[in-house]
């Protein structure tokens, strides 16, 4: 499904397991050393999970974020795998809003089409190959 912007909400029919949604994002090598953020609308019921790890949602007074490390975690110039899990126990299994990925100074808001998955596998949270072999190419953003 899509992940909705602001202006689209999309809310899918209850189903048994959590949500999880999955897409890839990249980014210039000139922005290596940034700051890397993912802001969430809420974070009620989610886990987020960069390039198989997962990251600790912190609360703002604007929102909830992600600060994901650069270069340990991140790789600049090469995909890199977002997946987010929302648990079915917290008022369905969709986001309201789209999630922003802040790098310096550059916003990418991530609303589009994603991969979608249905269930209670952990696995879902990682790939078996490396991005740049899994990735289709309608989930990427950039």
């Amino acid at each position: 499904p899509c992940v909705p912007n602001s202006k689209t909400p999309e809310t899918l029919e209850p189903t048994e397991g959590d949500g999880w949604y999955r897409c890839f994002f990249k980014f210039d090598r000139g922005v290596a050393d940034q700051k890397i953020k993912l802001t969430l609308a809420n974070s009620v019921g989610l886990t987020v999970w960069v390039n198989g790890k997962q990251q600790l949602i912190e609360a703002t007074q604007e929102n909830f974020g992600v600060v994901v490390p650069p270069n340990e975690i991140v790789k600049a110039g090469e995909l890199n795998l977002l997946v987010i899990r929302c648990a079915n126990d917290h008022a369905g299994i969709s986001m309201s809003t789209a999630p922003m990925l802040i790098i310096g100074e550059r916003q990418m808001e991530l609303s589009g089409k994603w991969q979608f998955r249905n269930g209670n596998d952990i696995s879902f949270s990682s790939l078996s190959l490396p991005p740049q072999f899994a990735a289709a190419a309608d989930i990427i953003f950039d």
